[in-house]
């Protein structure tokens, strides 16, 4: 268990929630892992780790790490949702388009801000946020 997770589950314990194997799971893996997961690996995962669940029960104790803020949905050009931890920063996805593998990166912001900026200026628009997504070839892909 990672310093940050045991925080968080300090945390959840002191304002009175119960942290069961599935929530304590849950926790730690997304302290664990950077690049966001689907619904099918977080399953797999749990497995691996002996932790019994219920879709219904996933479901759930994925809204309540979303209402604290410690996951967030990402939602990609192609429609699927993975979910991945919110104390890694603010950052952007390498999706490749033959394995689904995701590889997080960071731009500097600087940059990404005054385009964003230029563009919502010529058009009169109002940016609330923004997503980058570049998809394409991993290495292991491209040399299938």
């Amino acid at each position: 268990m990672t310093d940050a997770s045991e925080y968080l589950i300090a945390e959840m314990q002191d304002e009175g929630h119960r942290v069961r194997p599935l929530r304590r799971g849950l926790v730690e893996i997304f302290a664990m892992r950077r690049s966001p997961l689907t619904l099918k690996e977080i399953q797999d995962i749990l497995g691996k780790k002996r932790i019994v669940h219920h879709r219904v029960s996933l479901h759930r104790e994925l809204r309540f790490l979303l209402s604290w803020h410690i996951i967030a949905p990402v939602t990609f050009a192609d429609g699927s949702t993975r979910y991945e931890s919110n104390t890694h920063g603010h950052h952007h996805h390498l999706i490749c388009t033959g394995c689904s593998e995701v590889v997080d990166i960071e731009i500097p912001e600087g940059d990404l801000i005054k385009m964003g900026t230029k563009f919502a200026d010529e058009h009169s628009f109002s940016i609330n946020e923004h997503s980058l997504e570049f998809f394409g070839l991993c290495k292991k892909c491209k040399r299938s």
